[in-house]
């Protein structure tokens, strides 16, 4: 599965959408109702839906997601320890739910991405 790029600031990002976007970082590990995030985007919650879709090309829970996967391989390039501490500082509820999602978006498990990690460090 591809991960969705972060929209670039700008023009072209509804404020609304930017709002939504920001509030998702800010809560990356927080499980965020669809009411909510349209609450601190000023708008109803399909016009959040369609306008975030339009701008991202997936509704906000999967942006969530796959913006959670991305830390979690940031967090395990950087070591920053095993993996479910980081499953937990990512949002997942335990190391096994990290694992089925990674695999999914990145194809391979986390434990599979540490040690290619690892081999591409010994390399130089």
């Amino acid at each position: 599965m591809e991960t969705p790029a972060a929209a670039e600031p700008g023009a072209s990002e509804p404020a609304a959408v930017r709002r939504a976007r920001e509030y998702l970082f800010a809560n990356l590990a927080d499980n965020v109702p669809l009411a909510d995030l349209a609450a601190v985007a000023g708008v109803g919650t399909f016009r959040l839906l369609r306008a975030f879709r339009k701008v991202h090309g997936v509704p906000p829970h999967r942006y969530q997601l796959a913006q959670r996967i991305e830390h979690a391989k940031r967090l395990i390039r950087d070591q920053a320890g095993p993996l479910a501490a980081i499953a937990f500082e990512t949002g997942f509820a335990d190391q096994s739910h990290l694992t089925r999602n990674f695999k999914r978006w990145a194809g391979v498990t986390p434990h599979a991405y540490a040690l290619a990690v690892a081999r591409e460090r010994v390399r130089g």
